[in-house]
């Protein structure tokens, strides 16, 4: 059995007694049947869960479908092509495509006011290569971006943190551990300064004091005196840079 109510059906097996089973995108942005089992579990057995599941599998893949075009609306604005436009740093980057032979594949560079992709004609898989390499393009602007306020905040602060990570989390901003680590979502580049400035300030003020007391708080105020303001900011797009991913965006060469 390789599909499922038209999802690709994938299955990882292992010691584990139950089976779990999710609707969710792949890394190829297609919807698909991840269902994890147990080893013994033959294509008979899991044939009549999943029939028994068959009504909460349409839910949930009709719910998956809606927030996915609902991610769709939020980024209309936004597009990979000559002269369209992608967020960063609170603003809008305008896309400039170039086509040079002497290069093997692509090439992306940018600044504060633009971002140029520079593709070779001759190469083709540029649709399925181009939302990752972004995606790279962002991830390094933003550690810079990053390191520099959290270097600057130690200074000031006294504050001592062991590395900075960024991650593609999906439901978390930021993070400190107890090692003095600081993980922060790489989308928080596309917000503007003041809002990314919020989260680095907010995990740093957590060193010490690793939960939301009066005392934490009282913290991050004297750092940030207009914080509530920030925090407000990045809540009213939390839904857009959620959704945001190149993967998402018509990308036109």
């Amino acid at each position: 059995m390789r599909v499922f109510e038209d999802m690709p059906l994938k299955t990882q097996r292992s010691r584990r007694k139950t089976i779990s089973i999710q609707v969710l995108k792949d890394e190829q942005n297609q919807i698909i049947l991840l269902i994890k089992m147990p080893e013994y579990l033959d294509d008979d057995h899991l044939r009549t869960i999943l029939d028994t599941k068959r009504p909460w599998i349409r839910k949930s893949k009709d719910k998956l479908l809606i927030q996915e075009i609902k991610k769709k609306k939020l980024l209309t604005d936004y597009s990979i092509k000559a002269d369209g436009k992608l967020p960063f740093k609170g603003r809008s980057l305008k896309v400039e495509i170039f086509t040079d032979r002497s290069i093997p594949k692509m090439i992306i560079e940018g600044d504060d006011e633009r971002i140029t992709i520079v593709r070779n004609p001759n190469y083709s898989n540029y649709q399925t290569e181009l939302p990752v390499l972004m995606k790279e393009y962002y991830i390094e602007k933003a550690y810079k971006e990053f390191t520099g306020i959290i270097e600057d905040y130690s200074k000031r602060y006294h504050f001592k943190i062991n590395n900075l990570r960024i991650k593609n989390t999906k439901t978390r901003w930021g993070s400190c551990s107890a090692k003095m680590n600081i993980n922060l979502n790489w989308k928080l580049i596309i917000a503007h300064h003041r809002v990314y400035e919020y989260v680095i300030v907010h995990e740093l003020s957590h060193i010490g004091c690793w939960n939301h007391s009066p005392q934490f708080w009282n913290r991050v105020a004297s750092i940030l005196p207009d914080y509530h303001v920030r925090k407000k900011e990045l809540k009213s797009i939390a839904d857009f840079l959620s959704s945001f991913d190149f993967s998402n965006l018509k990308i036109i060469l």
